[in-house]
């Protein structure tokens, strides 16, 4: 019932708040196909096949397709035809411009560890940052199983797997929050109904209309159209200086920052390190990045040694490289602000530096 959907959507929305800031990226199409996956299932599983080819050729989250066929084949299941969707669908990932070479890319990025990208690391226990929304949802979907458990006349073995998988793969890598938000939507429902009774859509609506004062109140004031990063998380002030004094050359900066310097002095300056590292830089290459600004070996230089480096964006509350490892090293000084430090070569100093 509409009453039961919307008062799940709440919390399923704060799930997956995170996987759409700051910037819509290519996984969203993989948060759309899942949910398409999970109501076509058990009514018509051809489709998913169908759907896996511009899938594999949108983004490699296509997998949990692939885990969601897998779920549906458990024999508590009992549905036979979802066997040759799986199939087909595994068939249906080799229709892309590499072929089977696409998986040899594959494997590897999905057991990567990432230890750099917090959205990999585990779900933070807290409640009032970006993830809380999780927390919320999985203590809601816990209440409900408990309180419908004896009153359910049939339970979905399949839901509840789901719903497990999903939540436990949330945990151990934040980005995921997302899934256990779509399986919430599509298996939570009942349960809700049958621990709740049959709910009151006044209830429902006096709930949407609180939490929309709060967010306009918590966001009216600062909401804008224009693309807004924060000054204290990207070096908005150190780059403005860049740009300013018409800085040029190679700049050696940390991983997270990398994509945030090429959206705004490219084609000017060329960056060490970015987000795309899997698909354009080599895994030395990274690696050689993170040892430079984490000091990291005894060739931790190796990166301003070996190569030109016009200059050095260092993240003050992260880097471990000091100032003196830098001025021994052919570096002065430029900028400072309370986010970042800016260093250039001797020879490069831009203008009025």
């Amino acid at each position: 019932e509409w009453p039961v959907v919307l008062a799940l959507a709440l919390p399923c929305a704060w799930t997956l708040l995170p996987g759409f800031v700051p910037v819509v990226r290519s996984h969203v199409f993989t948060y759309l196909f899942f949910a398409v996956t999970l109501w076509c299932l058990p009514r018509w599983p051809w489709v998913v096949p169908v759907m896996m080819v511009p899938w594999v050729n949108m983004h490699g989250g296509f997998a949990v397709g692939l885990v969601a066929l897998a779920v549906h084949l458990l024999p508590v299941a009992q549905r036979k035809p979802v066997g040759w969707a799986l199939a087909a669908a595994l068939g249906a990932t080799l229709i892309n411009p590499y072929g089977l070479r696409f998986w040899t890319y594959l494997v590897p990025a999905w057991l990567h560890r990432r230890a750099d990208i917090p959205e990999w690391g585990r779900m933070p226990l807290e409640i009032t940052g970006p993830y809380g929304g999780f927390w919320v949802l999985a203590a809601l979907v816990a209440v409900v199983l408990v309180a419908g458990w004896r009153k359910a006349p049939a339970r979905d073995p399949v839901g509840l797997v789901m719903l497990a998988v999903t939540a436990v793969g949330a945990f151990w890598h934040r980005r995921h929050a997302p899934f256990f938000a779509i399986a919430a939507l599509t298996y939570a429902g009942p349960w809700l109904q049958v621990a709740w009774g049959r709910l009151r859509l006044g209830w429902v609506a006096g709930a949407y209309a609180v939490v929309t004062a709060m967010v306009l109140g918590w966001l009216g004031p600062v909401a804008t159209w224009e693309p807004v990063a924060p000054p204290t998380f990207y070096p908005v002030q150190a780059v403005d200086y860049l740009e300013r004094v018409g800085a040029r050359g190679n700049i050696a900066v940390p991983f997270r920052w990398g994509s945030y310097v090429s959206w705004r002095l490219y084609p000017k300056m060329r960056v060490s390190m970015d987000g795309r590292y899997e698909t354009v830089f080599p895994e030395s290459t990274f690696e050689m990045n993170r040892d430079f600004f984490y000091r990291n070996g005894p060739e931790w230089d190796r990166l301003v040694r070996r190569y030109r480096v016009d200059y050095v964006l260092v993240e003050r509350r992260a880097a471990r490289v000091t100032p003196l490892d830098l001025i021994e090293r052919g570096f002065v000084q430029v900028w400072e602000d309370e986010t970042a430090t800016v260093w250039a070569r001797s020879p490069t100093l831009p203008p009025g530096s």
